[in-house]
Formats: structure tokens, sequence, C-alpha cells
């Protein structure tokens, strides 16, 4: 194990065998699309990061940001009962565990989305990968060369 302190590619590890599972942050803390914004806010407040998967059945069905959350509240009282289905982005970029970091990045890329959810052969959620998790354990470190850094929205992990 290497004793450098910096974010980069741990000893052994190349971009050819690290895979989305390698590099994945588990998800602690969903919602269903039944949830309020209420519980969406508290997640976001609560961990420190800037998306909340919503999940049916344990399959990822949209995301709910932190701008999303901010924009339900702007000048609609009673906002934090309406349902994360009615705010959510729908658009949700998946990918199973077991697929290469270098489709990783190009799915992010291609997809233009902050963050790629990892689910398991039965679809359900494993974990969220963001632009700065892929660039962080490629060759090079946290502005990897994969990645333009300019074309993304961090997601801050906490």
């Amino acid at each position: 194990m290497s004793t450098d302190s910096r974010p980069g590619p741990f000893e052994g590890e190349t971009s050819e065998n690290l895979r989305a599972s390698d590099v994945m942050i588990p998800v602690s803390r969903t919602r269903s699309p039944f949830s309020t914004m209420t519980e969406a806010a508290l997640i976001l407040k609560d961990l420190g990061l800037g998306i909340v998967p919503v999940v049916d059945l344990g399959k990822p069905v949209g995301i709910v940001t932190d701008g999303d959350v901010a924009a339900a509240d702007e000048g609609q009282s009673g906002s934090g009962q309406q349902p994360v289905s009615d705010v959510m982005n729908r658009q949700v970029v998946t990918a199973p565990a077991d697929t290469p970091i270098g489709q990783i990045s190009g799915m992010i890329a291609d997809s233009g989305t902050p963050t790629l959810l990892v689910v398991d052969q039965e679809g359900l959620l494993l974990g969220a990968i963001s632009r700065s998790d892929v660039a962080a354990r490629l060759p090079g470190g946290p502005t990897g060369p994969a990645i333009d850094p300019n074309n993304f929205v961090e997601v801050d992990r906490q």
C-alpha cells in the first residue's frame, strides 16, 4: 500500500482493472417517489451530499439534487410536502457494478450528468460515482486526463 496521501490509483491498480464497484460511494439513504421534499432536504443536509437517489423497490427511478430542493422552495408555500416524484430528474444514468472505469468516465461525459448510479445484476442500487470520484482514481490524480473538469457540476461528498 502506498504511503502517498494524495487521491489517486492505489498500488497495483490500473485504469484497466478498476470497475464501478471499486470507485463508487455506497448509498446509505434513499427516498421513494412518494417521499416528501422535506425528507429529501433533510437527507441532503444530514449527509452533505449533492444528491438523493430516488428508488422504487430498490431500483433507481430518479435523483433529487440540492438545486431541485431549492427551486421547489422558491415562492411555494407547502412545497415541503410535495412528493419528490414531482421534482426529481428521471433521466438516471446507471452502470453495472462490473463496468470498467474507462467506460464510466465516458458514460458520465456523454450524459452530461454529474453523478452516475451503480446497480447490481438485478438493477438494485449499490452506490454512486461522481466525475471527481472517477478522476481521483485515474492516473494523474484528481484532474485525470480522461475528464474535463469544466464540464461537470461537483457533488460534495463529506
